[in-house]
């Protein structure tokens, strides 16, 4: 942050067009390094269809599970029911 106020009290020592072509200079260099943006750019949505299988996974398994619960209780129903005589 100190050399971040060094360069903004030499700019403003400068003639307004000094200042002008400092700060054009200082926003080149940001965004002239376009390597963390290209990496991300490149990167995007690159996962999704990992995902989408492994959600389809996990719903499958999920329903699955629900009938296996379902038959449960059912079978628990029909030995309460032959018990209690019915």
């Amino acid at each position: 942050m100190p050399d971040l106020w060094t360069i903004v009290g030499a700019l403003n020592a400068l003639t307004p067009l000094g200042l002008a072509g400092g700060l054009a200079f200082i926003i080149y260099h940001l965004t002239s390094k376009k390597g963390a943006v290209r990496g991300i750019s490149e990167n995007h949505l690159s996962g999704l269809p990992e995902m989408n299988a492994t959600l389809r996974r996990i719903e499958e398994s999920a329903k699955r599970q629900e009938t296996t619960l379902i038959d449960i209780r059912d079978g628990t129903n029909y030995l309460k029911g032959r018990i209690s005589g019915g």
